[in-house]
């Protein structure tokens, strides 16, 4: 029993370690973002997207970081697939338990266009930018959930390969851990 409780005590004082972490200078940040975008009209297909991320705050409330956006794009009997870099630059306001984040990020994303319906095959290369603003809720001390409205602009001069882009306004939806600095 004794053992028990010294580990409960052991617990309780590393939570309590982490408990200022959250965007404070030197903490990392570690998680992802998943986006379902649904096209229309010309481009009726469907694509998911996810982009795990790492990032350090270098600042109070200022996180540098990158992501690996991975994406998958469906549409009557294609298949577009993409894998990217983009480095960001994550902004948090307020001090309350849901925050206010702004986000910019560009990078490059590699395209290779499948189709089951012809022998035709391509892969592309395109630049990448976007700015967000969106929230994220801390639902613990190291914990955060976010949702993000962005513009992204994710197209490349290719009419087969731009099909599948994000270019527009965007929902994202991520899942943060917030780990406290070194010190």
């Amino acid at each position: 029993m004794a053992k028990k409780i010294l580990l409960l005590f052991y617990l309780v004082v590393c939570l309590a370690g982490f408990s200022a972490a959250q965007t404070s200078m030197g903490s990392k940040l570690i998680g992802g973002t998943g986006t379902l975008h649904i096209g229309t009209g010309n481009n009726k297909g469907t694509l998911l997207m996810l982009s795990p991320r790492m990032g350090q705050f270098v600042a109070d409330d200022l996180a540098l970081g990158a992501s690996l956006p991975l994406s998958l794009y469906a549409y009557s009997g294609s298949t577009t697939t993409s894998v990217g870099l983009s480095p960001f630059v994550r902004g948090y306001f307020g001090a309350a338990t849901t925050r206010l984040l702004l986000e910019g990020r560009v990078g490059f994303q590699r395209i290779a266009y499948n189709s089951d319906n012809s022998n035709f095959n391509d892969n592309s290369t395109a630049f990448t930018y976007g700015l967000g603003l969106g929230a994220v809720h801390f639902i613990s001390e190291q914990v955060g959930l976010e949702i993000l409205l962005s513009y992204d602009n994710s197209g490349n001069n290719d009419a087969i390969l731009n099909m599948a882009n994000l270019t527009g306004i965007n929902l994202n939806v991520g899942f943060q851990i917030y780990l406290p600095s070194g010190k």
